[in-house]
């Protein structure tokens, strides 16, 4: 699968990344061909750069999914809608169910357009968008 690989590295590199990244694939399915059995232990471990650097994104990622808050803030709608009025358990706990499924929504919306305009595009829409929320929150309040 190296000419699909290739084609998928030309659309989202710089074409000089292009060759240098396509060798660094190899090299790590060369590498894993040799040594089939992999353990999580043996990814910590390993002094392979790629393989660091990998480990280092997805753990990464995930402290900062949850240092954001923003699982916090789901949490929290059932309290908040009760300080806001809303004394019906079922309503407060329905609440936090569509704030839940509308964040799921714009994930999946966010992927889909991530790759369809690329990062800066949708990091400029992202700004603008927290931007204008936060001053219609001032507004408003």
């Amino acid at each position: 699968r190296t000419e699909e690989a290739e084609a998928v590295l030309r659309k989202t590199c710089a074409e000089n990344e292009v060759e240098p990244t396509l060798a660094e694939i190899n090299e790590v399915m060369e590498h894993h061909r040799q040594n089939e059995k992999v353990t999580w232990w043996g990814m910590v471990t390993s002094d392979h750069p790629a393989v660091k650097a990998g480990l280092l994104i997805g753990i990464s990622t995930a402290f900062f999914q949850q240092a954001n808050g923003s699982e916090a803030a789901v949490y929290y709608v059932p309290y908040v809608l009760e300080q806001a009025g809303v004394r019906e358990v079922r309503l407060q706990l329905w609440g936090s169910l569509v704030v839940g499924v509308f964040k799921m929504l714009f994930v999946v919306l966010g992927q889909y357009n991530l790759d369809r305009y690329g990062r800066r595009p949708m990091l400029l829409a992202s700004i603008a968008g927290v931007t204008g929320g936060l001053m219609l929150l001032a507004t408003n309040f």
